[in-house]
């Protein structure tokens, strides 16, 4: 496989570098800076690490209700984050495929998708990319799909996420999801998941989407809450 004992050796896996501008202007964490921004994610990071351990868990999905609340830049972030807890391994998989970002926020070039994985069109060696970073994995994709909750319910897909997970036993793996209101993609997809990250942003999310965000998501899962652009 490709991510080998050391948090610096990837043999097989694809690497590419990320340009800090394009970074800053996604609003995303630079390495080994230090900011106030950086500071919370890490603060956010240990929360979750806590929260996770207690129920041990090793899967994380990133939600909101709505798009547009802020979820893309905190699955980033925190898994930028996590790269640096020396501990821990990070894994960060898109899987909107209403609107995959992950990609475009950093900068990331080349072809390679989750979606071929799922359908069994190509190895998961074969599409992680290492974006230069320590303990960084990525499995992101820029497909399109119509039948997206079809594929993110498939047994294909727990198939994937037990292969995922028996690779390495300290790697957290974090998927950026659809938002849970606009389509039942997310949904679908919840009971494969071991814990939830509930993103709400102050000011955008309405009281009333984010009842019914709660209402569909077994309340064991769900770790906390981020309170996103907080005014």
């Amino acid at each position: 496989m490709t991510f080998m004992q050391s948090r610096n050796n990837y043999t097989v896996t694809r690497k590419c570098v990320l340009d800090e501008t394009v970074l800053r202007n996604n609003r995303l964490l630079i390495q080994d800076e230090t900011t106030p921004a950086s500071a919370a994610y890490n603060m956010l990071r240990t929360q979750v690490l806590r929260a996770m351990d207690k129920i041990q868990a090793r899967t994380l999905g990133i939600i909101s209700a709505r798009s547009g609340e802020g979820r893309t830049t905190t699955a980033i972030n925190l898994a930028l984050s996590l790269a640096r807890e020396r501990n821990h391994t990070a894994l960060l998989v898109d899987l909107d495929f209403n609107n995959p970002c992950i990609k475009k926020y950093m900068g990331i070039d080349g072809d390679g998708s989750v979606l071929a994985v799922l359908e069994h069109k190509d190895a998961v060696e074969n599409v992680l990319i290492n974006p230069g970073i320590p303990g960084l994995t990525l499995l992101v994709g820029d497909d399109r799909v119509s039948d997206s909750s079809d594929i993110l319910s498939d047994p294909k897909t727990q198939e994937l996420i037990a292969q995922l997970k028996s690779r390495y036993d300290s790697r957290i793996i974090i998927f950026d999801l659809p938002a849970a209101l606009e389509k039942d993609d997310a949904i679908a997809f919840l009971p494969y998941l071991d814990a939830v990250l509930v993103v709400v942003d102050d000011g955008k999310t309405l009281q009333e989407d984010l009842a019914k965000l709660a209402s569909l998501i077994d309340a064991q899962k769900i770790i906390g809450t981020l309170l996103n652009r907080q005014r």
